[in-house]
């Protein structure tokens, strides 16, 4: 009896879940050339891709089959248990991904999205939105409409040096991604944060009247974008940015107060901070806002060490120039 030894990992459950999405079939109705002869549809392809991505492997389109040549594929692809893997071939892979963009990725994207909130009951009436980059070097030329402009831009890994694209998430509150946007490298989080606030409530196909909560960070945060939030019916959670004057004013209202409310702490953790709010309503560019200040033990610390490392830095410095002054000759009394 011949026995033939595959290594599985955690790939036959990402396969099951991508067949339970129906995402191959999905990406087919959207991609796949009318009458196509391809051994390997683009369906399959572009989840055998996304396998690929989620491994440990470092193999790439260069060498796309050999990812597969130790893997049990009936359990990887169980909506196609015939495939094997010399089907995965590099000119395959390339001609998928061109057709993958110009069937439109973001529209792609938002069918996959759409199905898998019905599929899994999916609550969409909070939602969190950031944004990420990616770095990449060397030199991207294309001549496509419209790409996607790899350029410099501000990098949230630190790499100023190099070229870079963003990524838009948007994620339910238990933090399932449910939207997704891919940008030039120089869009900066306000521009993205205005676009995404005109259109999530048709991206998540929901009428005026139902609930929509969008939390962002502080760049979700400028006069144009209150004003939008209020046109187009979204609620919305974030952090004033401190270049609104009425930062500061809050802050100081609540020093001053001193009406604090005990929330205690929020983990289990021995030295885990303690907070404690106060909330006032205020007018913010014409409208009126519940704002909200949070006090934490923890930021009391390091303030503290802070403060204490600059009156240290201070002291040195007084001492160094007492030292040089007490080294002075003076010619009489009056004049030291």
């Amino acid at each position: 009896m011949n026995i033939s030894a595959y290594r599985a990992d955690y790939l036959p459950l990402l396969g099951q879940l991508m067949n339970q999405m129906k995402l191959p079939q999905i990406i087919n109705e959207a991609v796949t050339k009318p009458n196509s002869q391809a051994i390997v549809d683009a369906g399959t392809m572009i989840s055998g891709m996304i396998l690929n991505l989620l491994s440990d492997a470092k193999i790439r389109l260069y060498r796309f089959s050999h990812f597969f040549e130790d893997k049990p594929m009936p359990l990887i692809f169980p909506w196609k248990p015939d495939i094997v893997p010399s089907n995965f071939t590099e000119e395959r892979a390339g001609n998928v991904l061109d057709e993958f963009y110009r069937s439109n990725p973001q529209k792609i994207f938002s069918m996959l999205t759409h199905s898998n909130i019905k599929l899994y009951n999916i609550n969409t009436n909070s939602i969190r939105v950031d944004t990420t980059s990616k770095s990449f070097y060397g030199a991207y030329e294309t001549n496509m409409p419209e790409p996607i402009d790899i350029t410099q831009g501000f990098s949230k890994d630190k790499r100023h040096d190099l070229k870079q694209i963003m990524f838009g998430t948007a994620t339910s509150s238990d933090g399932i991604p449910i939207l997704g946007e891919v940008m030039s490298g120089n869009t900066s989080d306000m521009t993205f944060n205005k676009g995404w606030i005109k259109t999530v409530r048709q991206a998540l196909q929901k009428s005026d009247d139902d609930l929509l909560l969008y939390t962002a960070d502080s760049a979700a945060v400028t006069e144009e974008n209150l004003k939008l939030f209020k046109e187009y019916h979204v609620d919305m959670i974030s952090r004033l940015p401190e270049r609104f004057g009425l930062a500061e004013e809050l802050i100081n209202q609540a020093i001053t107060a001193n009406i604090w409310t005990e929330i205690g702490t929020l983990s289990k953790e021995k030295k885990a901070a303690i907070y404690k709010s106060v909330s006032f309503e205020k007018e913010l560019c014409g409208d009126i806002y519940r704002f909200v200040v949070f006090h934490s033990s923890s930021l009391d610390k390091r303030k503290l060490k802070t403060l204490d490392s600059k009156i240290e830095k201070e002291k040195v410095e007084l001492i160094k120039k007492a030292e040089e002054e007490a080294e002075r000759e003076f010619f009489c009394e009056e004049d030291a």
